[in-house]
């Protein structure tokens, strides 16, 4: 096959600029996915792992922390699953209402074993004892599956975050919640969140391997395209030397070829010097042999 078929074959595999559009627009599409998964895998990863963060003891992420909700003991103001945006709290109590929602630490038996937990539940009593607080809290759900809204006494150092702002007490001694009392809650991404930190080997193949995947595509693109790059422009240096040769006259190129084959000429001649044997010496007659063929 010849060079000029060849090189037809070649043009014709050439994307049309349609086509070069296209694919631009889908490459930006293909990176916007990559950095929205990233910054979800890296929310996803604080929210998972970091829990010792402060005193508190929870994810600080610009003064709220993610709670997942792991039991049914506030429904319906928030389900098992959800996943509650709560605030940070600083204060020393005295700001605090009966009727607010807050997250403290509480410890549980498990298995016979005493394990620090965070709980969210509602003020539903405070007391103040020589200038120390106490704050009575229980569930909203008077009747959840695991008895988890029975009450709590809580002090300020193990309140951890409120939601919401406080609801207002019924007669009847219920709360009247509502819409603008209830904080911030982002649904059932609780389950999923629960169901990473449930378990090492789910963290690794949902988020870490993911991740892994993602570098090794782009390290692969970006040796790629670095190639790429230089072949190009390695290609356009050897079109540019062509072009600067082809646009000269003939008179010139029949001047630098004379002057081509003059230094080779020229390094030739010194090559052969160089190499060449030096001529034998012939021993001279001394003037004592002469004299005495004269005599």
């Amino acid at each position: 096959m010849s060079k000029i078929n060849l090189f037809k074959k070649k043009e014709q595999k050439e994307l049309t600029p349609k086509q070069q559009k296209v694919r631009t627009i889908l490459g930006w599409v293909a990176s916007a996915l990559c950095v929205v998964i990233i910054i979800i895998a890296l929310v996803i990863s604080i929210m998972t792992i970091t829990r010792t963060t402060g005193e508190k003891g929870v994810a600080n992420i610009a003064g709220n922390a993610f709670m997942p909700v792991q039991t049914d003991s506030m429904e319906p103001t928030f389900d098992k699953g959800d996943l509650i945006i709560t605030k940070i709290y600083e204060g020393d109590g005295s700001d605090l209402k009966v009727g607010q929602v807050i997250t403290y630490k509480a410890r549980v038996n498990n298995g016979g074993t005493l394990i620090e937990i965070f709980k969210t539940h509602r003020i539903s009593e405070i007391t103040n004892t020589n200038g120390t607080l106490r704050f009575t809290v229980v569930g909203d759900n008077p009747n959840p599956e695991d008895g988890a809204a029975g009450k709590d006494f809580v002090y300020v150092d193990s309140i951890v975050a409120t939601w919401g702002s406080p609801a207002s007490l019924n007669a009847d001694g219920t709360f009247n919640v509502t819409k603008d009392s209830m904080g911030k809650n982002m649904g059932k991404i609780g389950v999923f969140i629960n169901w990473l930190q449930g378990n090492r080997t789910n963290y690794f193949l949902v988020i870490v391997l993911p991740l892994i995947l993602m570098f090794v595509v782009y390290a692969y693109i970006l040796i790629r395209s670095f190639i790429i790059a230089k072949l190009a422009k390695t290609k356009e240096e050897a079109v540019a030397s062509t072009a600067t040769v082809d646009g000269l006259s003939e008179e010139d190129k029949r001047r630098l070829a004379e002057e081509y084959l003059a230094e080779l000429a020229r390094r030739q001649l010194e090559a052969e010097q160089s190499t060449a044997p030096a001529e034998d010496a012939t021993p001279a007659e001394t003037n004592t042999d002469k004299e005495d063929e004269q005599a």
